[in-house]
C-alpha cells in the first residue's frame, strides 16, 4: 500500500496548490467572479476530503495495521487510489488551463482572467473536467462512508464501544451512504463510470445492506459466566445459521429435552456469540398466555409501538434487517398459542428458536432439531467443581466423588448448578453432598406422593394428569437440589422467593418491589395535602343530610380498616416507613442472596429486571401446602396493589410505565387466585367442610374494591379497555351501593368507567353514566360543589364529542363559572373546564373566543404545576394541542394572519414530539397528534409531507383502534381531504366514500359532526372531478347535517355553501401560505 500513500500525498499537494492559485488570482479584485469563486469551493471541498482520506488511511493502515491485501477494506483502498489518481489528473489539467489564462509571468489583469474564465467555463472540455471532479468527490465520500461502516461493524464484533454509541454512529453512516448512492446514480449514468468506479458503487450498495449493528438485545436470562459444554451444538447451530442466511425468509429451529438440561441458557449463549449477525434479538416466555402477552408488550415497548401481539408480528415482518426470536418454554398444553402462531414472516431473514420439553414439537423446525439431555461426564464434573470452588479446583482425588454426584443428578446443568451452590454456601460438602441429595430426594418424593394423594382426592382427572407429567424422576432430582440451597437464605429472602413464585417468571422489574414500599408513602403524603387544601376550598355549606351521609361514610371506612389486615412479607412491613435508599438497599440485599444461590437471575439489559426459572417457580409453589399457597398468593396481590397509584397521585410518565410493567403479574396472580378458588370449591364439595381463606371469599371488602380499581387502571394502561371496563363496573356497583353515587370517590370511579366506554366507542353509554352521576352529585353535594362542577364539565366535553356543540357549551359555561367562584388562583380543574368550553366555542365558529380560552387554560395549567408542585404532563399537552388547533381553525376559517398558522405548527410539533416520548409512536394520542400536525402542514402548502404523515399511520390505527373506530375514521377523512389537495382525486374519493359509508351505518338517528366533515370533504372531491350527480346527493346530506347540528342560517352553513359547492375548492379557501406571499 506504499503506492496508495504516495498517491494520497501527491493528490493533497496538487489540490492545495490549485486552491491557493485561485485565491491569489482573485486577491485584491474589486469584484468577485461567481464562477471562479464556485470553482475554488469545489476544489477546496475535494482538498478537505483528501485530508479526511489521509487521516483514515493513517489510522487504518499505518497505526493499526488491520487490513490485509486481500480483504474488503484493502479492495476499497485500491479503488480509492484509482479515483485519487484520476482526480489528480483532472486537477493538473485545470491548473494548466488556468495558468494559460493568467500567463506564465502572471501579467494578466484580473478582469482579463475573469473574461477568459467565463469563456473557458463554457467549453465542453473544462465542463467535463469539473463534472469529473464532482463525480470523483462523490465516489471518495462514498468510499469513506463505506469504510466507516466496516470499522463500526468491527467495533461491534469486538465490543470495543457501547452498543448505544455504535448504533447511533451506524445509523448516521447508513443514512449518509444511502444519500450518496442516490445522488451519484441521479447525476451519473452507469455508462459514465469506469470499472473501478462501478466496483466502488456496487461495494457501497453491498455494504449499505448490512449497515447496521445490534440495536435490540432482549434474551430470557443472562448468560452464565461459567457456561460449559454444548460446544458442538453451538458449532452446529452456527452452521445452520449460515445456511439459513443464504436462503432468507423465516427459519425455525427446535431445541427439546429434559427439564434443567440448559436449553434456555444455550439459546442465550448462541444469541450472545452471534449478536453482531442480528440487528435485533427478542424473546418470548411461552409458559402461559399471560407471559406471552407480556413478552410481546415488552418487545413493543422496546421498539416504541403499541403493546399488542399483532403489532409486534407486523413490525417484525416489516424489518429488512435480520432478527432472532427465542420462544422459550413452549408447552403443548397451551391452548391460546400453537408453535406456528409465534412465527412472523420475515422481509429478509429471521430465525426463531423454540425451547420445549415436548419431543413431538420438533416437527415445527426447518432443520435438524437439537436434543438436550445431560452434559458429557467430563463437562458436568468440571461444572460442579467450578461452581463449588471457583478457580481453586480441589485435589484430583475428589474427581470420582464429583462424578458420582453428577451421575446421580443425570448430568443436568440446572441440578448441578444448585448442588454446587449448596457446597459453596456450606450447606453440605463435596464429600457428603451425595448423601444430602439422596436425603433431600426422599423428602421430595414423600412430599410429592403425599400431595399427589391429596390432589387425587381433591382434583379433577385433568389436573392429576398434568401433575404426573410435570413430576418425573428427573424433575424430582432437580427439585431435590433446590431443597439443598433454599435453607441457606435468610427468612426474609425465603419469603421474597415465595412472593416471586406467584409472579410471572420472566422480567420482574425491581421497581415494582421498590414502588410497593415508597408509593404508599407518596399516597399518604398526597392524602394529607389534599385534606389540608380541602379546608380552604369555599364550596357551598353542606345541608344536614349531607353531613349525615359524610359521617356514616367515615364510620363505614373506619370499620373496614379495623377488619382488614394486609398479608405481606415481613420485610415490607418493616420497611413501610423507610427511606427510599434504605428500602432499595435492603431489597437488593435479599435479591443478591437469591441470585447467589441461582434461585433467580438478574437480567441487567435492557432493564433492571429479574427472572425465576420455571422449575424453581413450580417447585416453590408445589412444596407449599394449600393454605400456605393461598396466603402467599394474597401477599403477591397485595404487593402489586401497593405498587400501583391511582390519579391524581400516579399521573407521571414513570407511573404509567410501572402500570404497564405490572400488567403481566396482575394477570398471573389473578390466574392463581382462580385456580385456588376452584380447588377450595372442590375440597368443600368432596369433604363437605368449609374453611375461610381471605383471598377466596366472594364478598367485596374496601381493600378488594381498591385492588380491583387499580387493576382496572392497569388493564386500561395496557390497552385492554374491555377488561378494564368490566373491573371498574364492579367497583362502580359496589361504591354506589355502599356510599352512594354522589360521593366524590364514587364519582371518580364512575367518570373512569365512562372513559372506558369512550375508548370502546360506546359514546351513548358513556353519556348515560355521566348524566346519572351529575344528577346524583347535584342532589348529594349541591350544584355548586367542586365535584359536581367537574362532572358537569366532563359531561359538556362528552356532548362536544357527540357533536352536540351548543349543549356542550351550555354545560361547560356553567361548570367554568362555578369553578371560577371556588378557585381564586390557577387550578387544574378550572383550566380543564376552560379548555372544554374552548372546544365547544371552536366548533360553533367563535374562533377568537376559543383561542383566548385555550390560551388561558394552557397558562393556568403551567401556573398550577409550578404553584402546587404537581405533575400535569398529559393535561398540559392536551391544552397545547387544543390551542394549536384553535389557532389553525381561526386561520383557516376566520380572518387571522399567517402568524396564527405558524404558531399552530410550532405548538403542534412540540406536542407530537412529547407524546412520542411519553407514550410511543403507535399510541392513540400520538397518532392523533400526528394527524393534527399533518392538517397544519397541508394548510402551509406541505401537502406531500402531510400525506405521508397520515398514510404511514393509518395501518397502525386500523390495527390498534380498529378500522371503524371513530378516531380511525376521522384520520381517514383528513387523509382523503389531503389527497384531494394533492390532486389524487380517485384515491381521495375511494377513501372518503368508505368513511362516509361507515358513518352512515353507525349514526343511529341524525348526522354526527365527524360524519358531516367527511361528507363535506367527499362533496369537494366530487366537485373537483365534475361528478355533478353524486355531488348533489351529498350536498343535500351535508346541508341537512349542518342545520341539524348548528341550526338554520348558521355561519357554518354559509361557509360550506360557499366552499363546498359550485366551483369553489374545499380545504384551500385561504390559499397556501407560500403561494399567498407571491
Amino acid at each position: 500500500m506504499a503506492d496508495l500513500a504516495a498517491t494520497i500525498v501527491s493528490f493533497v499537494d496538487i489540490s492545495i496548490r490549485l486552491v491557493k492559485f485561485i485565491h491569489e488570482t482573485k486577491k485584491g479584485a474589486d469584484a468577485v467572479d461567481d464562477d471562479l469563486l464556485q470553482l475554488g469551493r469545489e476544489v477546496q471541498r475535494v482538498a478537505d476530503h483528501s485530508e479526511d482520506i489521509r487521516t483514515v488511511f493513517q489510522k487504518d493502515f499505518v497505526e493499526n495495521g488491520k487490513a490485509k491485501e486481500n480483504d474488503t477494506t484493502a479492495n476499497i483502498w485500491q479503488r480509492v487510489s484509482s479515483i485519487l489518481k484520476d482526480s489528480q489528473y483532472i486537477l493538473i489539467k485545470m491548473e494548466s488551463k488556468l495558468k494559460e489564462i493568467k500567463g506564465e509571468d502572471g501579467s494578466s489583469t484580473y478582469d482579463r482572467v475573469r473574461r477568459h474564465f467565463r469563456k473557458l467555463s463554457k467549453e465542453s472540455d473544462f465542463l467535463n473536467l469539473r463534472q469529473g471532479l464532482d463525480k470523483n468527490d462523490q465516489l471518495l465520500q462514498m468510499s469513506l462512508t463505506t469504510l466507516s461502516i466496516i470499522v463500526t461493524k468491527k467495533e461491534q464484533a469486538g465490543q470495543s464501544k457501547s452498543i448505544a454509541n455504535l448504533s447511533s454512529k451506524m445509523s448516521l453512516s447508513s443514512s449518509r451512504l444511502e444519500q450518496l448512492i442516490l445522488s451519484l446514480e441521479a447525476t451519473v449514468s452507469s455508462s459514465g463510470l469506469s470499472v473501478h468506479e462501478k466496483d466502488s458503487l456496487e461495494a457501497a450498495k453491498s455494504i449499505q445492506k448490512v449497515a447496521w449493528v445490534n440495536a435490540h438485545f432482549m434474551i430470557p436470562q443472562a448468560v452464565s459466566n461459567i457456561f460449559m459444554g454444548r460446544e458442538k451444538d453451538l458449532t452446529d447451530m452456527q452452521q445452520a445459521l449460515a445456511e439459513f442466511e443464504k436462503e432468507g425468509g423465516t427459519k425455525r429451529i427446535v431445541i427439546y429435552g429434559l427439564n434443567g438440561a440448559g436449553k434456555t441458557q444455550f439459546c442465550c449463549k448462541f444469541a450472545q456469540e452471534n449478536r453482531d449477525r442480528f440487528w435485533a434479538v427478542f424473546s418470548i416466555d411461552a409458559a402461559s398466555s399471560e407471559t406471552i402477552q407480556q413478552s410481546y408488550a415488552d418487545i413493543a415497548q422496546r421498539v416504541d409501538i403499541e403493546p399488542k401481539e399483532t403489532n409486534v408480528k407486523y413490525w417484525l415482518s416489516a424489518q429488512t434487517k435480520p432478527w432472532l426470536l427465542i420462544v422459550d418454554n413452549v408447552d403443548e398444553h397451551l391452548q391460546s398459542h400453537k408453535p406456528e402462531d409465534f412465527i412472523p414472516e420475515a422481509a429478509e431473514f429471521g430465525l426463531v428458536l423454540f425451547t420445549t420439553r415436548n419431543q413431538s414439537l420438533q416437527m415445527y423446525g426447518d432443520g435438524k432439531p437439537f436434543r438436550f439431555e445431560g452434559l458429557e461426564e467430563e463437562r458436568s464434573t468440571a461444572l460442579l467443581l467450578r461452581i463449588a470452588y471457583g478457580p481453586r479446583a480441589p485435589d484430583s482425588r475428589w474427581l470420582p466423588t464429583a462424578r458420582k454426584i453428577c451421575h446421580e443428578l443425570g448430568n443436568l446443568p440446572l441440578a448441578i448448578l444448585h448442588a454446587g451452590k449448596a457446597i459453596l454456601q456450606g450447606n453440605c460438602t463435596l464429600d457428603n453432598c451425595l448423601d444430602s441429595i439422596k436425603n433431600s430426594l426422599t423428602q421430595v418424593h414423600s412430599r410429592i406422593i403425599g400431595d399427589r394423594a391429596k390432589r387425587a382426592r381433591s382434583f379433577s382427572g385433568v389436573q392429576s394428569q398434568l401433575l404426573d407429567e410435570q413430576v418425573t424422576i428427573t424433575n424430582a432430582k432437580v427439585y431435590a437440589t433446590f431443597e439443598l440451597v433454599i435453607p441457606t437464605v435468610s427468612q426474609n429472602a425465603s419469603e421474597l422467593l415465595r412472593l416471586l413464585s406467584f409472579m410471572s417468571s420472566q422480567r420482574f422489574h425491581f421497581n415494582i418491589l421498590l414502588s410497593a414500599i415508597v408509593n404508599p408513602q407518596r399516597q399518604a403524603d398526597s392524602d394529607r395535602e389534599a385534606a389540608r387544601k380541602s379546608k380552604s376550598v369555599h364550596s357551598r355549606p353542606k345541608a344536614w343530610d349531607q353531613h349525615l351521609k359524610s359521617a356514616l361514610r367515615n364510620i363505614y371506612l373506619f370499620l373496614e380498616r379495623l377488619g382488614t389486615q394486609s398479608m405481606l412479607p415481613e420485610v415490607f412491613r418493616a420497611l413501610a416507613t423507610a427511606d427510599r435508599k434504605v428500602a432499595e438497599y435492603t431489597l437488593r440485599g435479599l435479591l443478591v442472596q437469591l441470585r447467589e444461590r441461582a434461585l433467580i437471575e438478574w437480567v441487567q439489559e435492557p432493564d433492571d429486571t429479574y427472572c425465576i426459572h420455571s422449575s424453581v417457580k413450580w417447585w416453590i409453589q408445589a412444596s407449599m401446602p394449600y393454605q400456605e399457597r393461598a396466603v402467599w398468593c394474597e401477599a403477591a396481590s397485595n404487593v402489586l396493589t401497593l405498587a400501583i397509584l391511582l390519579p391524581p397521585v400516579g399521573v407521571t410518565a414513570d407511573d404509567a410505565k410501572l402500570r404497564r410493567q405490572v400488567l403481566v403479574h396482575v394477570k398471573t396472580v389473578k390466574k392463581s387466585e382462580i385456580e385456588l378458588r376452584k380447588q377450595l370449591v372442590e375440597r368443600q364439595r368432596k369433604r363437605e367442610s368449609w374453611r375461610f381463606w381471605p383471598i377466596l371469599g366472594t364478598s367485596m371488602s374496601r381493600a378488594e374494591v381498591l385492588r380491583i380499581a387499580k387493576y382496572s387502571l392497569v388493564h386500561a394502561e395496557g390497552g385492554e379497555f374491555r377488561e378494564s371496563q368490566k373491573l371498574m363496573a364492579k367497583v362502580d356497583k359496589f361504591l354506589v351501593g355502599a356510599i352512594g353515587l354522589g360521593d366524590p370517590i364514587s364519582a371518580k370511579a364512575r367518570l373512569f368507567l365512562a372513559e372506558t366506554h369512550w375508548w370502546l366507542s360506546e359514546a351513548n353509554q358513556a353519556v348515560r353514566l355521566q348524566e346519572e352521576l351529575l344528577a346524583a352529585c347535584a342532589a348529594s353535594l349541591g350544584e355548586d360543589d367542586a365535584e359536581t362542577l367537574n362532572v358537569r364539565s366532563r359531561l359538556g366535553l362528552s356532548f362536544w364529542q357527540q357533536g352536540e356543540y351548543a349543549k356542550g357549551r351550555e354545560y361547560s359555561e356553567q361548570a367554568l363559572k362555578g369553578l371560577e367562584n371556588i378557585y381564586d388562583t390557577a387550578h387544574v380543574d378550572k383550566s380543564r373546564a376552560m379548555s372544554n368550553l374552548g372546544l365547544c366555542h371552536g366548533k360553533l365558529a367563535n374562533f377568537g373566543r376559543a383561542v383566548r380560552l385555550h390560551s388561558e387554560a394552557f397558562e393556568g395549567l403551567l401556573q398550577a404545576q409550578r404553584e402546587q408542585d404537581e405533575k400535569y404532563e398529559d393535561q398540559i399537552l392536551d391544552a397545547m394541542q387544543n390551542l394549536a388547533m384553535a389557532k389553525h381553525d381561526r386561520y383557516r376559517y376566520g380572518d387571522a394572519d399567517d402568524k396564527d398558522l405558524y404558531e399552530a405548527g410550532r405548538l403542534q410539533a412540540d406536542v407530537f414530539k412529547k407524546f412520542e416520548e411519553q407514550h410511543n409512536k403507535e399510541h392513540p394520542k400520538t397518532l392523533w397528534a400526528a394527524c393534527n400536525l399533518a392538517r397544519i402542514k397541508a394548510l402551509m402548502g406541505h401537502v406531500s409531507e402531510a400525506e405521508q404523515m397520515i398514510a404511514s399511520r393509518l395501518p397502525i390505527a386500523d390495527r390498534t383502534l380498529g378500522e371503524e373506530h371513530i378516531g380511525t375514521l376521522m384520520g381517514k377523512a383528513y387523509y382523503g381531504q389531503i389527497l384531494t389537495l394533492a390532486g389524487k382525486l380517485d384515491a381521495a374519493e375511494k377513501v372518503l366514500r368508505s368513511v362516509v359509508a361507515a358513518h352512515r351505518a353507525r349514526d343511529e338517528q341524525e348526522m354526527h359532526g365527524d360524519h358531516l366533515v367527511a361528507a363535506a370533504f367527499l362533496l369537494d372531491c366530487y366537485r373537483k372531478q365534475g361528478k355533478t350527480g353524486p355531488a348533489e346527493k351529498v350536498e343535500v346530506e351535508v346541508t341537512r347535517g349542518i342545520r341539524h347540528i348548528f341550526g338554520d342560517g348558521s355561519s357554518w352553513e354559509e361557509f360550506f355553501v360557499g366552499h363546498y359547492s359550485g366551483e369553489t375548492m374545499g380545504g384551500a379557501e385561504r390559499g397556501d401560505v407560500e403561494n399567498r406571499g407571491n
